[in-house]
């Protein structure tokens, strides 16, 4: 599971603070270009299943034109 809150977008970029297991200090960051899908940040510096989960969900929700403050992406 992973927790993204403070999701927001300026038109071009989304960015979301982001939180393993939803565990407040397993924090990380990540911005994504919502026309490319393009992962411009990326605090944690390398690939996870936790950024990936997070850009998946994030990108379809505004896709769904739906892009809420928080969201949650839970994976079995």
């Amino acid at each position: 599971m992973v927790v993204m809150k403070n999701i927001t977008y300026d038109g071009e970029v989304i960015s979301m603070d982001c939180y393993k297991e939803g565990i407040e200090n397993e924090y990380f960051f990540v911005a994504i270009n919502a026309c490319t899908r393009e992962i411009i940040t990326n605090s944690l510096e390398k690939p996870s299943i936790y950024v990936r989960q997070a850009v998946s969900k994030v990108l379809e929700l505004y896709k769904e034109g739906e892009l809420p403050s928080e969201a949650k992406s839970i994976w079995c």
